[in-house]
């Protein structure tokens, strides 16, 4: 559509020199001075009149909404509104005849020039949308703009012309390359989200164990197919398993120890507050006579806001750990019995009694009463004046243990009635013992010779803790020495005999090493403290010392023995 002027209905006066045609004036440069003073001459004069005579126009060009350029057919400036030169850089001189070239920057580089060239040569309207233009100093710029041809009448005749309207649509365009980018995201992160759902149900799927996930109503959201054949196995396969319920009908649950367990009890309740729960054991009981028990650990879900949301819960199948269990727990409980009546057949319930000396005896067990140990203590008559004393710790627990226990106690006594030297009764013992014990076996004892007539103890210390002399004279507990290696590890081994002798008042006190090993870890009784024991209450009665040691013994190991306890205390008698 051709555009006209307005000038009050007058045409501009003054005719053109010369009337090119539509083509030249489109694509041919101005070839000399003249040529180029003359349009600059029309172009002002055309300027003149349009400013003069259509203040409405240029007042409306200034007040459009977008960036508005009015040209000659050479592309030179006839006018413009503010809007434009605020997009380019306003401190350029804009005036009437300058090149468009010379205003907008990489005007050839970007295609600018050619899309208005192309309007001008075909007469139509060129328009472009989402333009990129990086000519400008603060960096990429996007456009809508629309090039159309003008024809305005001079007083020569009608002259080409060309407006330039753009809008600056670049805030849009970022926005919806940014929506475009997010939306990328967006999909890029469900997609992976999914992925990630996919290897979860996956990895679900293919564990060895029960999971399920739940919401904070209980109703599951996830099970695997162990999970499944679980709820098979005790008759809710006909039933979808929606909610975690221990009110299904005919089933019955019940913790470690048998009790009835019910949904507040449970573990699921405590991950539901926050708490993870680890190594749960539950037994499940239906009326068909499946039973199933399962070590459950639980652990809560929470949102990216920390709030709670569900709990997972991971089951494993123990009832054939749990029977094995049983199983040998019964076969350790029947060997207990046995070994527990063995080694109440070592200790004696009562003293033979010697003329002149006072005995007093103790054993304490450890704690673990399935673990009977290899403490032991004997007394026995050799002759109407001489009594054999034994103190011995077998190495191991339980029925074993009792065994070799029983073998050294017996063993012991019958060497002891034909030798009566205590260092030939253990160098003899040892020999039989290391024929017929296995290698990890090995025996500590202290075996002595208390002879009224003399008042003396002979004794031979085969590794065994050592035995204290307290001196009721001097008031002072001293320790007495080994005078040969344990029994049972290396056979020719040599003991020696000690004596010594035992005033009124003395004593002799023998124990095994739950006495002074009583304790934990640096903390332990020790022999220092059990010669202060001693001296501390050498004068009481024995009963009252024997008291004593053992409260210290239980104080150190918390009440908890590690390790049997026996003791022994002979006392030499005022005459």
């Amino acid at each position: 559509m051709t555009k006209q002027v307005p000038h009050n209905n007058k045409e501009l006066r003054k005719p053109p020199r010369r009337s090119p045609d539509k083509e030249a004036i489109c694509t041919s440069p101005v070839s000399d001075a003249a040529d180029m003073r003359e349009l600059i001459d029309r172009t002002e004069e055309a300027l003149k009149t349009a400013k003069e005579h259509a203040q409405a126009l240029q007042q409306l060009i200034d007040n459009m909404p977008a960036g508005v350029l009015l040209m000659d057919s050479e592309l030179r400036l006839l006018a413009w509104n503010k809007l434009y030169v605020r997009y380019f850089d306003p401190s350029v001189k804009w005036q009437v005849g300058t090149r468009i070239e010379d205003i907008i920057p990489l005007a050839e580089e970007s295609g600018i020039l050619s899309k208005l060239r192309r309007a001008l040569r075909t007469q139509r309207p060129v328009s472009v949308r989402d333009f990129r233009y990086d000519g400008l100093a603060r960096g990429t710029t996007y456009w809508h703009a629309a090039a159309v041809p003008l024809r305005l009448k001079l007083e020569g005749g009608p002259t080409a012309a060309l407006a330039l309207v753009v809008v600056d649509v670049t805030p849009e365009v970022i926005a919806r390359e940014k929506f475009s980018q997010m939306a990328f995201l967006a999909e890029k992160r469900a997609a992976e989200l999914e992925a990630e759902r996919a290897r979860l149900e996956t990895i679900i799927e293919c564990a060895p164990i029960a999971l399920v996930v739940c919401d904070t109503d209980l109703n599951v959201i996830a099970s695997n197919s162990v999970t499944r054949q679980y709820a098979k196995l005790l008759g809710l396969n006909e039933q979808p398993l929606g909610r975690l319920d221990f009110r299904f009908p005919g089933l019955e649950f019940s913790d470690r120890d048998g009790n009835p367990l019910d949904s507040e009890g449970f573990v699921i309740a405590r991950s539901l507050q926050g708490e993870t729960c680890r190594d749960h054991v539950m037994t499940c009981r239906s009326r068909n006579g499946s039973t199933i028990t399962v070590k459950v650990n639980t652990a809560p879900l929470t949102n990216s806001e920390g709030r709670i949301t569900g709990v997972v819960i991971a089951a494993l199948d123990i009832t054939d750990e749990k029977k094995a269990q049983e199983e040998i727990r019964e076969i350790y409980l029947r060997e207990h019995a046995i070994a527990e009546k063995l080694q109440t057949s070592f200790l004696q319930d009562e003293c033979p009694e010697i003329p002149g000396f006072e005995i007093t005896q103790r054993y304490q067990a450890a704690l673990d009463e399935a673990a009977v140990g290899g403490d032991f203590y004997d007394l026995f008559r050799l002759t109407d004046e001489k009594l054999g004393v034994v103190i011995a710790d077998v190495a191991g627990k339980g029925l074993n243990a009792a065994v070799y226990t029983a073998m050294t106690k017996y063993m012991l006594r019958a060497y002891a009635f034909e030798e009566s030297n205590p260092e030939l009764v253990l160098a003899r013992l040892n020999e039989a013992l290391t024929a017929c014990t296995p290698a990890e076996i090995f025996v500590t004892v202290v075996y002595g010779i208390l002879d009224q007539t003399k008042s003396t103890f002979s004794f031979a210390n085969a590794g065994h803790e050592l035995p204290i002399h307290y001196s009721h004279r001097l008031r002072k507990a001293t320790s007495l020495d080994v005078t040969g290696r344990a029994l049972a590890l290396v056979q020719g081994s040599s003991y020696t005999t000690q004596t010594i002798t035992l005033e009124a008042g003395d004593l002799l006190v023998l124990y095994t090493d739950g006495i002074t090993d009583a304790g934990h870890g640096i903390t332990r009784l020790g022999k220092e403290r059990l010669l202060w024991i001693i001296e501390s209450y050498g004068s009481a009665q024995g009963e009252v010392l024997v008291d004593n040691i053992m409260n210290a013994a239980m104080d150190y190991a918390g009440g908890r023995l590690m390790d049997d306890a026996a003791l022994l205390v002979v006392r030499a008698r005022s005459s």
